[in-house]
């Protein structure tokens, strides 16, 4: 019997990994001693598995977390969803109101917001782009 050009795909996402080698173990099982796998290596395979498959639930966890996190930063700050420079209460808003306060303050002297943490830039605007050809 001649070989075929046959190819058996090995999975590298995690999840189908995963499901690969639990559909394998599963198969084991069901066959029995009539097995062609070995026991010890499909019990090697389980124990792995089973550290996949916690390290995965704790990493999607993690990763919601994460999500969450970064939601709450976001709408501290201002800058979440349906939010802008206007939104009351935010860091940004703030940021905004003091720098015009300061800027109020300062008149002539912006360079002074510096010393707030603002970067103040006094170089001239850049010329607008000019008219195109045509």
């Amino acid at each position: 019997m001649s070989r075929r050009n046959v190819r058996i795909e090995i999975p590298r996402k995690a999840k189908k990994l995963m499901k690969l080698g639990k559909d394998i173990a599963a198969k084991h099982l069901v066959d029995g001693p009539a097995s062609p796998l070995d026991n010890a290596d499909v019990t090697a395979m389980d124990a792995l598995l089973s550290t996949a498959t916690t390290a995965d639930d704790q990493s999607e966890q993690l990763h919601r977390d994460a999500e969450t996190a970064t939601e709450g930063r976001d709408n501290a700050l201002g800058i979440g969803a349906g939010q802008n420079i206007a939104t009351i209460g935010t860091i940004i808003n703030y940021v905004r109101k003091f720098r015009n306060r300061l800027t109020g303050k300062f008149l002539g002297e912006e360079h002074r917001l510096g010393d707030w943490g603002y970067t103040v830039d006094t170089s001239p605007p850049p010329p607008p782009p000019p008219p195109p050809a045509g």
